[in-house]
């Protein structure tokens, strides 16, 4: 026996020391993976169930749709919705044009602010740099009249 299996405080903690059949522990681990499935994996199972239920309805539902077409493939329905299609063609052709005429409109408008706003922005630019031109003129106005004190002070 090795010394922590003579050990009384491991004795009382009822400790094994026994080697460890890693074997067993690995067929233990694959069992009990095939006997208890995973919450995940059977949800899973319920999705992929109900998944496939949707699908036959759908099914079902576009085999109807498709046997009502048929129905409706005769000359007179046919004919119902040639015009019908024509009238909607018409309609769409008008909103269009509508919808062209408002963008070009809108287009226009763009063109006319983006021109204000230059001009603006010229206008302004103009004025800083007169103001700087002024400023300028100022300071050096100033200097002058510091120098031209410096010197009848020395004077």
């Amino acid at each position: 026996m090795s010394e922590k299996a003579k050990d009384p405080k491991v004795i009382n903690k009822n400790i094994s020391h026994k080697p460890i059949d890693y074997k067993k522990l690995s067929r233990l681990t694959e069992d009990f993976g095939k006997r208890f499935t995973p919450q995940q994996e059977l949800r899973m199972n319920k999705l992929l169930v109900d998944f496939k239920d949707k699908r036959l309805l759908t099914i079902g539902k576009l085999k109807d749709i498709i046997k009502s077409l048929r129905e409706k493939s005769k000359d007179k329905n046919v004919k119902y919705d040639y015009c019908e299609i024509e009238t909607k063609n018409m309609e769409l052709e008008n909103s269009v044009a509508k919808l062209l005429s408002e963008n070009e409109r809108l287009c226009n408008e763009i063109n006319h602010v983006k021109q204000v706003f230059k001009e603006q922005f010229d206008s302004i630019k103009k004025t800083c740099v007169r103001s700087k031109e002024q400023s300028d003129s100022l300071i050096d106005k100033v200097n002058l009249k510091s120098v031209e004190n410096e010197v009848w002070s020395l004077l």
